[in-house]
């Protein structure tokens, strides 16, 4: 089964995080963000894996580019 919603890119994402798969995690992130520009939990989770990858000025990137 082929994820088709934000919803479920951004489970799918939030497994691949919890397994390791930071990059995974990121690319199924941005499919969300791709159905749904304002998907928050898809945001918030993108900008934590970057975070905790060590890409600390793309994490404030992700946060500042969809609440300003």
């Amino acid at each position: 089964m082929t994820a088709q919603t934000a919803d479920e890119f951004a489970s799918r994402g939030f497994a691949k995080s919890r397994m390791g798969n930071k990059t995974g995690a990121v690319d199924d992130y941005n499919q969300a963000l791709i159905i749904n520009p304002n998907h928050v939990r898809s945001l918030i989770n993108r900008a934590y894996n970057f975070y905790e990858s060590g890409e600390k000025e793309q994490a404030l990137t992700t946060l500042e580019k969809h609440w300003r």
